[in-house]
C-alpha cells in the first residue's frame, strides 16, 4: 500500500472516529500526504548531499520511475513540471547565489513544457 493511501485510509478512519464530515476527511487526509510527501522530499534533498554522487540518487528516482505504470510516468513528469514553475515563482529570499541559476532554468523550462517552440522564437 502506497504512503498517500495510508495516510488517507487513517485520516478515514480518525474522521469517522470523530464524525467528521466527508468534506472535512478529505482535507485532513490532503494535510497528512502533504506533510508526508514533504518529509520524503526533505530526505531526497539530503540524499543527494549525503552519497556523495548525485548519480546514486538519479538512478534510485530512474529505476522508480522505469518501474512505474506508463501513466503514472506521465503523471510523474507533469507534476515536475509544475513543481518547475512553481520553484521559479517563489519569492527571491528562497535563493541566494548558489542556486539563483536553478530558478532561472525551471524558469525557462516551465515556459518551453508550455510552448515547446519557445527557445526557437
Amino acid at each position: 500500500m502506497s504512503i498517500v493511501t495510508e495516510e488517507y485510509f487513517k485520516a478515514k478512519k480518525l474522521g469517522e472516529k470523530l464524525g467528521l464530515s466527508n468534506e472535512d476527511i478529505r482535507a485532513e487526509a490532503n494535510n497528512a500526504v502533504r506533510h508526508r510527501i514533504s518529509e520524503l522530499t526533505k530526505e531526497l534533498v539530503d540524499a543527494f548531499n549525503s552519497t556523495g554522487s548525485g548519480d546514486i540518487v538519479v538512478d534510485g528516482i530512474l529505476d522508480g520511475i522505469t518501474h512505474s505504470h506508463r501513466y503514472l510516468q506521465s503523471e510523474f513528469w507533469a507534476g515536475m513540471i509544475c513543481l518547475m514553475e512553481r520553484y521559479s515563482q517563489l519569492p527571491d529570499h528562497y535563493f541566494d547565489p548558489r542556486n539563483e541559476l536553478y530558478k532561472t532554468i525551471t524558469k525557462r523550462m516551465g515556459r518551453v513544457a508550455h510552448d515547446p517552440d519557445y527557445d526557437n522564437k
